[in-house]
């Protein structure tokens, strides 16, 4: 019998698109105001949901699995711009 995966939390949903942006986890805490080791432990618990190994993978499989779907690239924006996006698509559940 399988065992069915809980489904992500809202945070590691958070966590999972601002990495989808190409940000660092110094970046996404600063988005989420939480601290990078909370980032860090974050990332784990949604790699091993999507079983990865490593933030290249888990972007990857992210998007096959339609987790990034509408998140805006940070990379190319102006400072001000990304960082005004990221924060508005956080606090707007993207």
């Amino acid at each position: 019998m399988a065992v069915e995966k809980k489904p992500l939390t809202k945070r590691q949903l958070q966590v999972l698109q601002l990495l989808c942006t190409g940000v660092s986890n110094k970046e996404i805490a600063r988005a989420l105001e939480i601290s990078p080791i909370t980032v860090k432990f974050h990332l784990a618990k949604v790699m091993q949901h999507l079983e990865v190994k490593g933030r290249v993978s888990a972007v990857i499989q992210a998007q096959k699995n339609g987790y990034c779907d509408g998140v805006v690239h940070a990379k190319g924006m102006s400072e001000t711009r990304s960082w005004t996006t990221l924060q508005t698509n956080v606090k707007e559940g993207w």
